[in-house]
């Protein structure tokens, strides 16, 4: 569920963010009349998304009274809750409305899907812009990676051969295979793409370093136990 500092948004405001997504900036009047929201929960929906650092607020001019014409655009933080909001299968319109806001993130959308198929790369982009505040956007994408390795580890790496049923043994190595095999799709992706390929190596020195510490520690248990 899209939420702003852990507290739902309301309809009004999903729908506000979600015209904006698909239709790129608009003023509020755009918004009143492409929505059909009532001019009061226009004004209320904005401000509030203004002040929570979902929107941004550009002039264009003035109106015909002389009062600022302002469009709004979505910030990176409102384009990671219009992601939350939208369907999957509008991925494709708002992302490329929007990608210049992130294009390191947004813009490997057509290379994910081609590397490791749309269902895996919807995956990935609903891990990355599962954010609830403006300051968790800032390491979106290096989130997103950590959670896709995080995720394949226990599969491909762990123990639950060990804990299954013998009944439910041959089903869960089947699909443990397919994960095995989406594992080094993903690999081969972060490998193969020089711009994503840093985070990557960051994320196997980071992996190295942990593992070099427990080893460390391991090592000195083993030390402690041999003296009793």
């Amino acid at each position: 569920m899209a939420q702003i500092e852990g507290q739902p948004i309301p309809e009004s405001h999903k729908k506000v963010l979600f015209y904006i997504a698909k239709t790129g900036a608009k003023t509020k009047y755009e918004i009143e009349k492409g929505t059909r929201i009532n001019h009061a929960s226009i004004h209320e929906a904005v401000k509030n998304l203004v002040k929570t650092g979902a929107l941004q607020g550009d002039q264009i001019g003035t109106t015909r009274i002389g009062l600022p014409k302002i469009k709004y655009k979505l910030t990176f933080f409102g384009l990671c809750l219009s992601m939350q909001i939208a369907n999957s299968r509008d991925y494709d319109e708002i992302i490329v409305n929007w990608k210049n806001l992130a294009p390191l993130l947004f813009g490997k959308w057509e290379y994910f899907k081609e590397k490791v198929g749309r269902k895996e790369a919807e995956d990935f982009f609903a891990r990355a812009t599962d954010v609830k505040k403006p300051t968790e956007a800032e390491d979106a994408l290096r989130n997103a990676i950590c959670q896709t390795f995080e995720l394949y580890q226990e599969i491909t790496f762990g123990s639950w051969e060990e804990k299954l049923e013998h009944k439910y043994r041959e089903e869960m190595e089947k699909h443990g295979q397919e994960y095995r095999q989406s594992f080094e799709k993903w690999i081969e992706a972060f490998r193969a793409d020089p711009e994503l390929k840093k985070y990557f190596e960051e994320y196997v020195a980071f992996q190295l370093k942990i593992a070099h510490n427990q080893l460390k520690f391991a090592q000195s248990l083993k030390r402690f136990s041999s003296n009793t």
